[in-house]
């Protein structure tokens, strides 16, 4: 769960998937196939809270990457928010469960409250400056808006908190990932190869890189630690 506004917005994936296998292993006309009809009932105004269509105001955005969701939509005969909302979906898929964003946010979320609570001043540090996230490619101006789910923004706003990408990145590269799963790659397939491919192996290095720096923080908290245990044993034999 995580709490926006005072309010609590849940972070079950069942909320909104209902239990249905893992959509990081099927093709993006599969998912939009599957989720086209909800997505187009789907709302501001959806209850509970975590089920709400939102709108994101973009300035910019990856290369090409807003002229390939008007190409994809067009093909599948869906509007562009219906598009975005069924692919905000695959996006947590993609994160979870192949790249390992859920045990990354759990273990950051342990070990950097355990730091706090001990005031390890130089692992504090560590925690909270990870490596700068960068595009392979300039992004590009777009002054629009896209539709996504609240439930999909409070997710990745906790992977943000956890290895330093804003939210609105780690949507977009994940919409680049979404397109590299669709079985008609000639709709865009120069894009899809030559830009996309490309973004979304560069956001997977930098999140397996944290979940990698995040583990050897852990083992850097447990050295203090018993450190700390020693010099106390230390003192009392004096």
């Amino acid at each position: 769960m995580t709490t926006k506004n005072n309010k609590t917005v849940s972070l079950q994936p069942s909320t909104f998937t209902d239990d249905l296998p893992d959509l990081s292993k099927m093709s993006l006309e599969e998912v939009v196939a599957r989720f086209k009809d909800t997505e187009k009932r789907r709302n501001i105004h959806s209850e509970p809270e975590g089920e709400q269509e939102i709108p994101w105001m973009l300035h910019s955005a990856p290369i090409e990457l807003m002229s390939s969701l008007k190409i994809v939509s067009a093909h599948m005969g869906v509007p562009r928010s219906i598009l975005t909302k069924c692919m905000s979906r695959q996006v947590i898929d993609w994160y979870n469960n192949d790249l390992g964003a859920g045990n990354i946010i759990s273990t950051y979320n342990d070990v950097f409250s355990k730091i706090k609570l001990k005031s390890y001043r130089s692992l504090r540090v560590q925690a909270e400056n990870p490596a700068r996230f960068g595009y392979v490619f300039p992004k590009e101006d777009a002054h629009t808006s896209i539709s996504t789910i609240r439930w999909t923004t409070a997710r990745l706003g906790e992977l943000r908190d956890a290895i330093g990408v804003p939210a609105i990145d780690l949507l977009l590269v994940g919409f680049c990932w979404c397109l590299t799963t669709l079985e008609n790659r000639d709709w865009d397939r120069r894009n899809i190869e030559r830009f996309f491919v490309a973004e979304s192996e560069n956001m997977s290095c930098l999140v397996v890189d944290r979940g990698i720096d995040i583990e050897s923080l852990v083992k850097k908290y447990d050295y203090r630690v018993s450190k700390d245990i020693k010099l106390g044993d230390e003192d009392k034999s004096i």
